[in-house]
């Protein structure tokens, strides 16, 4: 799901109706369990990115490298630019190579999103373990202002 999604989604569902502070404390356990849910599938989507990610590194090491197989590079669609590149990177350049390789980079900024992702549903999850306080006290509040 997309961040710009959950956000929405989140933007709706934080809203608090004062006029109806008993349906909100009710709701608490089905909003729970709509975003955990959400953050246990992003999260599990972060940890295959990172894996991934490491899998992507090791390949791309092998091509500065020079030992990729042709099966690799056909596999991974590479083989063109493993021509085109021409060269043995020396292993003590390999890792500036790696730094500023255009695959890597992609890789590691859709794992940044993903992260982001998580993190935003973290805090979801912590405000609405905060909510039943929170309506306890506007409760409290209106009593008081009741005169009760």
């Amino acid at each position: 799901m997309k961040l710009e999604r959950i956000q929405e989604l989140w933007s709706e569902d934080a809203k608090i109706d004062r006029d109806r502070l008993d349906e909100e404390s009710l709701k608490i356990p089905q909003l729970h369990s709509k975003y955990y849910t959400l953050f246990s599938s992003e999260r599990l989507t972060m940890k295959r990115m990172e894996s991934d990610l490491d899998i992507l590194k090791s390949q791309r090491y092998e091509f500065y490298d020079a030992t990729i197989s042709e099966e690799d590079l056909d596999e991974r669609g590479w083989s063109e630019e493993f021509k085109n590149f021409g060269k043995k990177v020396l292993k003590s350049d390999i890792g500036r190579y790696l730094e500023s390789d255009r695959y890597i980079i992609e890789s590691n900024l859709k794992l940044a999103l993903q992260k982001e992702k998580c993190l935003f549903l973290e805090s979801i999850l912590e405000s609405i373990r905060f909510r039943s306080p929170s309506i306890k006290n506007a409760i409290d509040f209106l009593r008081f202002t009741n005169g009760n």
